[in-house]
């Protein structure tokens, strides 16, 4: 039975290829917290497109982790990693923190289907290591519909320690604006509980969202169709490899 994600998840409200997209198969891992989605569509898919997505499935599901598989038919998309670089970095870095200090000032160099990321700092072996190339050829299959192999070469900057210290502390000074306006937004959101009459372990209501109960969605009870697409793997034992 063919599902489309604008069907399933009715309140996924993006103008995002992926509403019409169709569903393939779900997994979700109960020793790991993550759901798995594999999705057939007709149209290219952004990066940040990709990260509404996941977001969204990790809140639907109440799960710390979503990845995506994203299968595409017949859609040519532009092979522009060069120009999207930064948003690439900006995206896998939040997935992989660690990698953020390594890849500051990196550049990268598309070779046929070879990304060579050249780093300004050392750290190949480490990233490596961490599997991270493989998340990110995951990431270029998904965004641009090619199997790419990403490798890293290493050529140090004289220059990039000062670099690395200014953007360091301007990104400490973000940091700390950011907290504070965070405890100002919780300070806001007490006084209006606190004016409701809400308990304050409670959400303040949405008035322009359905509210969906946390149990709506618990993973025993997911539609029946799921398991009839390829098969719902609630396995305990289940091995899967880790995208990082």
């Amino acid at each position: 039975m063919q599902k489309y994600i604008k069907e399933v998840f009715p309140d996924f409200r993006k103008n995002s290829p992926i509403v019409n997209a169709q569903i393939e198969n779900i997994n979700l891992y109960k020793k790991t917290n993550k759901v798995e989605i594999s999705i057939k569509c007709n149209a290219g898919v952004s990066i940040a497109q990709i990260e509404d997505f996941e977001n969204f499935l990790i809140g639907r599901f109440k799960v710390t982790k979503a990845s995506i598989d994203i299968l595409y038919e017949n859609v040519q998309i532009e092979q522009n990693i060069e120009n999207n670089w930064d948003e690439i970095i900006a995206y896998i870095t939040k997935k992989a923190p660690f990698s953020k200090a390594i890849l500051y000032g990196s550049k990268v160099e598309v070779n046929d289907k070879t990304i060579n990321i050249i780093l300004a700092v050392k750290g190949a072996d480490f990233l490596c290591q961490k599997r991270f190339d493989k998340g990110l050829e995951h990431l270029l299959t998904n965004v641009y519909n090619q199997n790419y192999v990403v490798k890293f070469k290493e050529n140090i900057d004289d220059d990039y320690v000062a670099k690395f210290k200014e953007h360091q502390a301007q990104e400490e000074q973000d940091a700390f604006k950011f907290q504070q306006e965070q405890l100002e937004k919780e300070r806001k959101e007490l006084a209006q509980k606190k004016a409701l009459g809400i308990p304050l372990d409670q959400e303040l209501p949405q008035n322009d969202e359905k509210q969906v109960s946390s149990n709506e969605f618990e993973k025993e009870n997911l539609p029946d169709w799921v398991k009839d697409i390829k098969g719902l793997n609630e396995e305990e034992n289940q091995v899967e490899d880790e995208q990082e």
